[in-house]
């Protein structure tokens, strides 16, 4: 690993250390070593957190003997990474909830629900409070499931989280006030919060078709795309993948054309290097998520990482993975590497549709135009949401100087065959936006501009806003260009 050589220890009994995080001297970046006991879907977990706390991956190795696994990573902040991201000591505690050493394996009675809860805020509403309220609750260590957001006439915020905590404290009032402690201090503003169960019932009957998403780790789940199953239904109806219901409307979302931004993207497998095993070779641009989204899909479609290498080297993203099929323990044939291709390409290049566009509202006489912001993200196998994207997208339409009405986040059920073991799910992020003025976008330029720079956030590898469409109101003069990250 590189700069191994100028490392403070930030713990000394290595011998007995599941985790191990080193930071390098100059403290913006760090090697973070994993010796724990393996299981499908770990690689997963671990580059969930690394991604949540807005680190990339300059190098990593991940390796296994079928029962302890074996992970080595040098990791750096991504540009605009929140102030969290270099809190090693907090990375090394996220990290160990995933990882088992000997003595916990040996004790553990199996994975942990979280309950979940209503938290119900109300506050005076202003711009960039809704970001600070979402970076409260992730450094408060709370996990967001689905949130209803609003926005009185009055200007009065009221927003509904579903949650549920990682400290296992709610819904105890000191863990209320702790909470309601930390807003007050960020958002500056008179603020109330209350907490209740939410109802099991309603957890277990589905009634709404709008969902939560869910808390199991992936190595604690069954793979969501199995590939024997898939390459099965595949040959049965000739359908790839489930499209996104229309009664949601999403089917109007356009994927973005992200055929030159990754022109070099390369995958290819090679079944001759290793008499047990088929080599994948991953070679594409570097993105935000990217190591999440490849261990993310191979989980999914249920593929077991036996050995894997990871190298960046002038933004230009470098994998091999040493895999086989998980549930029968064999090399992968031709017709399974057509397949683990593709669905590796799909994720590395689809993974957030974003749509920003004007709409009469249907439900108002006066049919008033807003502008719409719709942002679709994967689920994994264990149900859970993607990381950071509704921290990415209340960030980017703050730093734009756009205020947020309304806003939803949720999980629904992607349209399949009807049966319980081929559903597939997807994550919705829903915002109604408006300008300084409180009114709706109405230039298509200016549209175009937010529509780039959420993509941008959201991935780390969009074109920018050109100088032809920049808005006209003064907030939005100011943009960033995040480039690849």
């Amino acid at each position: 690993m590189e700069g191994q050589g100028d490392n403070t220890f930030l713990e000394v009994d290595r011998d007995e250390e599941v985790v191990q995080v080193e930071a390098h001297v100059s403290g913006d970046s760090a090697d973070v070593s994993i010796s724990c006991s393996d299981a499908t879907g770990l690689g997963c977990d671990i580059a969930r957190v690394i991604f949540n706390f807005g680190l990339t991956v300059y190098n990593g190795d991940f390796s296994t003997d079928g029962r302890w696994c074996f992970v080595m990573l040098h990791v750096r902040p991504c540009f605009g990474s929140p102030p969290c991201a270099k809190n090693w000591n907090l990375l090394k505690k996220h990290l160990l909830r995933f990882c088992s050493s000997e003595k916990t394996l040996k004790s553990s009675a199996g994975p942990i629900g979280h309950k979940k809860f209503i938290l119900q805020i109300q506050f005076q509403d202003q711009i960039g409070t809704l970001h600070n309220i979402i970076h409260c609750l992730w450094e408060a260590d709370l996990v967001v499931h689905k949130a209803n957001i609003s926005t009185s006439p009055d200007n009065k915020g009221m927003d509904m989280f579903y949650v549920s905590d990682n400290l296992d404290k709610l819904p105890k009032q000191s863990r209320i006030n702790q909470i309601e402690e930390m807003l007050a201090k960020r958002i500056h503003s008179d603020l109330k919060v209350t907490c209740i169960a939410y109802p099991y019932s309603r957890l277990s009957k589905n009634a709404s078709p709008r969902l939560l998403t869910g808390t199991k780790d992936c190595k604690d789940s069954r793979s969501s795309l199995p590939m024997m199953r898939t390459l099965s239904n595949r040959e049965r109806n000739g359908s790839r993948r489930s499209s996104v219901s229309s009664q949601e409307g999403f089917d109007i979302l356009p994927r973005f054309n992200v055929a030159e931004i990754f022109q070099s993207l390369k995958v290819n497998a090679d079944n001759l290097v290793s008499p047990t095993q088929t080599v994948i070779h991953i070679e594409c641009p570097d993105r935000k998520g990217l190591l999440y989204d490849l261990f993310r899909i191979t989980k999914d479609i249920g593929l077991q990482i036996s050995y894997s290498k990871i190298s960046l080297d002038m933004k230009l993203c470098r994998a091999d993975l040493f895999v086989h099929e998980a549930e029968h323990h064999q090399k992968l044939t031709d017709e399974m590497i057509e397949f683990v291709c593709a669905e590796i390409k799909h994720a590395i290049t689809s993974s957030i549709p974003v749509k920003v566009q004007n709409r009469h509202d249907a439900g108002s006489s006066t049919a008033v135009l807003q502008t719409e912001v719709v942002a679709l993200a994967p689920v994994d196998s264990g149900f859970r949401g993607r990381p950071r994207v509704l921290y990415d997208l209340t960030a980017t339409l703050n730093q734009l100087g756009v205020s947020i009405f309304h806003a939803e986040m949720y999980a629904v059920e992607l349209s399949g065959d009807g049966r319980e073991q081929d559903k597939r799910y997807q994550e919705v992020h829903r915002f109604v936006i408006q300008d300084s003025n409180g009114k709706s976008i109405g230039s298509n330029g200016d549209l175009e501009v937010i529509e780039n720079e959420l993509y941008s956030r959201l991935i780390g590898s969009g074109a920018g806003p050109r100088e032809s469409s920049k808005p006209q109101f003064a907030n939005l003069l100011n943009l960033l260009d995040y480039g690849i990250l």
